[in-house]
């Protein structure tokens, strides 16, 4: 299998001789102050689908091979070395980047490597090479491609993408004895050295249910797809509740592929049962026929249903285009979204949702833009393209590396990519903001809580700065 290393500073369509955003040198700074409790070890130690639970949305693109993608790689110029081995330079450090370079998903992760280029431009040593493997999006070529990385000698593996190549990577770094940072969010498939870098569905459940239930809201339902996402975030739900002093009243699973959601809606608010109410309400106002009946009867005209509903807030676990869907549903069927707060998690994070008047005011959970926006933005001037939004893992697993790297080679040490460095308390810091690892391969990350807005969403609960003041 043929697979590219390239060294950092040397990519010709980087923006050199562009003004820097500063983005690297704010994000090495916030990496340093978060480590720094670490150096004292280090130095004493010698070296040892519906929307995709991944994060990663399917390309439309079908088809490539290594050589598309290797050509690609050519305008790094002298950075790139390609071929069936390499020779064990000294003192160079070599991290291997798994990735679907070929087959169906190949856009995605095509940009997860330009992500992973600027963090190198950024952040990157002259020690510090990538090699890069094409999976081709599927468990059988990551596995392969994690062996050719051994065999190259990696010392530490990103990636891959998706958690069903990720469970294919596993035999193969536990028999190297390399450490993994994987781009997937399933939780399910950390340990053994693997350590999950996507945000999981709970970490978004558990900030937006503490934050409802902090501003006073106590009584939840969920709408969610019948998808295996769909039902990690109805238990996540059911676990944050609890944890919240709330109660989970309704949960509902629609089919993700339904052209009409109304059924589902429409059990959700028990539209059936308080409009039945209203309908012996008239009745009996129609029976009583006094004259303060008569007055109660008319002010009855216009309205559909009677009675409280179960829940003051309602999670729509799914797509932002799907929230679209479903919210004016919601509100046909007599759920106010002046009275009930709508929910949502990451999935709504970089779409506009704003025009859609019943899902102003709506809540979710997402990274702090403030990084993103500035990365996006160079991304599409260097790139020419807007970055997906699982771009930024890239660019914070390279980042990481990067700086772990950096900060070994200023004390004249060999970096140290084991449990200990990966899962100091303290954590790290990156596009996404803070994040950290246990040893059981979960991530824990700093979220913000956003509110849509016409324009763009509007961060009204900031992100922590630290976990220093977290529950752990």
């Amino acid at each position: 299998m043929k697979f590219l290393t390239f060294s950092p500073r040397c990519c010709a369509n980087l923006g050199i001789e562009r003004p820097s955003l500063g983005l690297g040198s704010v994000l090495l700074l916030s990496l340093l102050l978060l480590t720094a409790c670490s150096a004292p070890n280090v130095a004493n130690r010698s070296q040892d689908t519906q929307a995709a639970p991944d994060g990663a949305p399917p390309s439309s693109a079908e088809g490539g091979n290594t050589e598309n993608w290797a050509e690609s790689l050519s305008q790094y110029e002298n950075g790139v070395v390609e071929g069936e081995a390499i020779a064990q330079e000294d003192g160079f450090v070599k991290v291997g980047m798994l990735l679907p370079l070929s087959g169906q998903h190949r856009q995605v992760g095509q940009a997860l490597l330009n992500a992973s280029q600027v963090a190198l431009f950024d952040l990157g040593g002259e020690n510090f090479k990538l090699v890069v493997q094409d999976t081709a999006g599927t468990p059988e070529g990551a596995a392969s491609a994690a062996q050719a990385a051994v065999t190259a000698g990696v010392d530490l593996i990103i990636g891959p993408l998706f958690s069903t190549s990720v469970e294919a990577v596993k035999p193969v770094v536990q028999a190297a004895e390399i450490k993994v940072l994987a781009f997937s969010s399933n939780r399910n498939v950390g340990g053994d050295g693997v350590y999950v870098m996507g945000l999981s569905p709970h970490l978004q459940v558990e900030r937006i249910v503490a934050y409802a239930a902090s501003q006073g809201l106590r009584q939840f339902g969920v709408l969610a797809p019948e998808t295996p996402y769909g039902q990690a975030v109805a238990q996540a739900m059911r676990n944050a509740v609890d944890r919240n002093g709330s109660i989970l009243n309704r949960v509902v699973f629609y089919d993700p592929a339904s052209p009409d959601l109304s059924p589902e809606v429409r059990s959700l608010a028990n539209y059936d049962g308080r409009q039945s109410s209203l309908n012996a309400r008239k009745q009996a106002l129609e029976a009583a026929g006094d004259a303060a009946s008569r007055r109660a009867l008319a002010r009855l005209r216009g309205i559909e249903t009677v009675g409280t509903l179960e829940f003051d807030a309602i999670l729509l676990a799914g797509t932002a285009q799907q929230a679209l869907s479903l919210a004016p549903l919601l509100a046909y069927y007599d759920v106010d979204p002046n009275v009930v707060r709508f929910l949502g998690t990451a999935l709504w994070d970089g779409t506009n949702l704003g025009a859609e008047p019943s899902l102003k005011g709506s809540w979710f959970a997402a990274p702090a833009p403030e990084y993103w926006t500035a990365f996006k933005t160079r991304y599409a001037e260097t790139f020419g393209s807007s970055p997906p939004r699982v771009a930024s893992l890239a660019y914070d697993a390279t980042a990481l590396a990067a700086v772990l790297t950096a900060q070994a080679t200023e004390r004249g040490l060999d970096p140290v990519f084991d449990d200990i460095t990966f899962t100091q308390a303290s954590g790290f810091a990156g596009i996404d903001g803070i994040f950290r690892f246990y040893a059981n391969g979960e991530s824990d990350r700093g979220l913000a809580v956003l509110a849509i807005e016409r324009e763009a969403p509007q961060v009204i609960d900031p992100a922590p700065g630290s976990f220093e003041n977290l529950i752990n």
